[in-house]
């Protein structure tokens, strides 16, 4: 079974091979019809298909639908200010870019997506395929739309931010805007996953659509917690306010061992990135935010239990006596002890 990067290495070697006719098109066996009786619009049969596309430095796009023969589908002549022609699928389209970069026409504008970024374009949206001088590879996941929507209403996570990522991109899907995802990190998270799937289709064995659906399931998974989501202003607002939620109910379940990089573990962001976060909406470094909350801890614990003073200090996380009492008495300007007698002489 050839592996999706050893397509990508055909792909790459294809030069010579007879231009795309849609009759042939209509005819051969493959899931996706592009052009149907001369209108453009691209139809899927099934409800999940794979498209591997490669642009090159001298013009040629060079196709393999769902991991048939490569096919030139357009040369140089054919292309108009270096785009293919506009077009409009049935189904939802995901494109991955995994060399180089990639652009598409929406709405009069020209969008660039740099390698490891996704892009998501909805169905009935007109669109074309921007080729620039050099050398890309572009992998499209085609769905049907009850497939795009059956795996954002499946169990992916129940936190409340990513509740509101998938309800977001629902309600801009229904608005036929184009979702970009832009990698926070490494590039590759993605391409493991999708070379299973790849895979699977190819295999096509007893249970390989459930295999792709849960695979597709783990992959938007990683788009909306790894990935940065072009959201409108209003919905990172809202997106940002869920998230220090998310972050301060993580650290008042966690102040004894919270730290920067548990933070980073929890919610794939990066550590600078919460010490700003952080810092914007409490106005508090992190370590400072985590100090108050241990001290608040602690004050309750001296108020409403009969824990000595050891037994507290070792539940909120501090290890050092010494350096708990100097915390302590430099915000209330009274030892623990203090402060338990005198709240305890005012009931």
């Amino acid at each position: 079974m050839m592996k999706l990067l050893e397509q990508y290495e055909v792909l790459s070697k294809t030069d010579s091979i007879s231009e795309l006719d849609k009759n042939i098109m209509v005819d051969h066996p493959l899931n996706v019809i592009l052009n149907p009786e001369g209108e453009d619009i691209h139809s899927l049969v099934d409800s999940f298909a794979i498209i591997l596309w490669r642009s090159t430095s001298d013009g040629k796009v060079v196709t393999s639908i769902n991991f048939s023969q490569p096919i030139l589908t357009y040369v140089e002549n054919r292309l108009s200010a270096g785009m293919t022609k506009m077009h409009r699928h049935d189904y939802i389209e995901m494109a991955f870019v995994v060399k180089g970069e990639f652009s598409q026409i929406v709405g009069g504008q020209t969008l660039t997506f740099p390698q490891g970024s996704v892009c998501i374009i909805d169905r009935n949206t007109e669109h074309a395929d921007y080729v620039k001088g050099q050398d890309n590879f572009v992998i499209f996941i085609c769905m049907k739309e009850n497939f795009f929507d059956g795996i954002f209403l499946s169990e992916i996570e129940n936190n409340n931010v990513q509740l509101f990522i998938r309800k977001a991109l629902l309600d801009q899907k229904s608005l036929k805007q184009l979702l970009q995802f832009t990698p926070r990190g490494q590039h590759d998270v993605l391409l493991p996953l999708i070379e299973q799937v790849f895979d699977e289709k190819c295999g096509n064995q007893k249970g390989a659509n459930y295999i792709v659906k849960g695979l597709m399931v783990r992959i938007f998974y990683l788009l909306t917690m790894d990935y940065d989501i072009n959201l409108t202003e209003t919905q990172k607002k809202q997106l940002n306010d869920l998230l220090f939620l998310e972050v301060e109910e993580y650290l008042r379940k966690n102040y004894q061992d919270a730290s920067l990089k548990e933070l980073t573990n929890r919610f794939h962001f990066q550590q600078d990135y919460f010490a700003r976060f952080i810092k914007k909406h409490t106005g508090l470094t992190f370590s400072e935010y985590l100090r108050k909350i241990r001290i608040s801890k602690a004050e309750e614990l001296l108020l409403n239990t009969r824990m000595t003073i050891t037994q507290i200090i070792d539940s909120i996380g501090y290890k050092n006596r010494n350096h708990f009492y100097n915390i302590f008495h430099t915000i209330h300007k009274m030892t623990p002890e203090q402060f338990r007698q005198n709240i305890s002489s005012k009931k």
